[in-house]
């Protein structure tokens, strides 16, 4: 019963850990966040559920090539969005103002901003969170895996011995 109280409370965690970080990413253009801080949340939720997702879906080698493929396609989005106006400037933001899903205007005077009005930031904030999660989980499995087959390769040597 423990056990179970102990993983339920993991995975609130953690699901709260994920929501923050897509907040930090993709509201970073009106508050303190970005790809950065926003990807480095989901890993930490990653970080607290490695313990407890047992063989599941989170067994080493899915987890290291998804994370693999996370981490090359958030880098070429994140180059690709560096291009979008190769007539101008790089990092140029070539949807503000343009209408659209991520181009509307910002209105005058004081306000908190309209979520949509980024144009590129909450995109390009979007493929480094992407790059932060592929590249620090990859970390974090690689540490969790290597104490993991340590422990395996003593519990065989004790089986042996």
């Amino acid at each position: 019963m423990r056990k179970e109280r102990q993983v339920l409370a993991i995975g609130v965690l953690a699901s709260a850990l994920i929501f923050l970080g897509l907040y930090q990413t993709f509201w970073g253009h009106l508050c303190p966040g970005d790809g950065l801080t926003g990807g480095g949340s989901v890993v930490f939720a990653l970080i607290l559920a490695l313990p407890f997702s047992g063989s599941s879906f989170f067994d080493r080698e899915n987890r290291w090539k998804l994370l693999a493929v996370a981490e090359t396609a958030g880098a070429l989005a994140f180059l690709a969005l560096a291009h979008v106006d190769l007539g101008s400037t790089l990092f140029y933001n070539a949807l503000a103002g343009q209408g659209g899903l991520f181009g509307q205007s910002l209105p005058e005077g004081g306000n908190v901003g309209p979520f949509f009005s980024s144009g590129t930031i909450a995109l390009i904030n979007g493929a480094l969170a992407l790059l932060v999660i592929g590249a620090f989980g990859r970390l974090v499995t690689a540490f969790f895996g290597a104490s993991s087959s340590e422990k395996h390769r003593r519990e065989e040597e004790g089986e042996n011995a």
